[in-house]
């Protein structure tokens, strides 16, 4: 097994930096063309609702975010077993989980 030290300060200097920025970028992208691509289509609202936001967090390092603000999202995203968005159980398409899984495994 091979041993890996990582400098720590060299590490948070890369993560703060613009280029770690625009990696992230790149796979929030094509998470959310894939996303976009394989979203169910029964009213359109949902497949058209997906963005990319994102900036620093408190420790100053990049992150992206790919997100949905349709209402329906979650029951979309994982389902619902009783009553929900559309009266009644919803099947779960997972969507968002197999867009990013899709995209990590390239």
């Amino acid at each position: 097994m091979a041993r890996v030290e990582v400098n720590r300060s060299e590490f948070q200097r890369l993560a703060q930096g613009p280029e770690a920025y625009a990696a992230l970028m790149v796979k929030a992208r094509q998470v959310l063309a894939r996303a976009q691509a394989t979203a169910p289509r029964d009213s359109g609202d949902y497949a058209g609702r997906f963005h990319i936001s994102g900036g620093k967090t408190r420790e100053n390092t990049a992150i992206v975010y790919v997100g949905n603000d349709d209402p329906a999202a979650a029951h979309i995203e994982w389902g619902t077993k009783k009553g929900g968005w559309r009266n009644g159980p919803s099947k779960a398409h997972h969507t968002m989980s197999r867009a990013l899984g899709s995209v990590v495994e390239e």
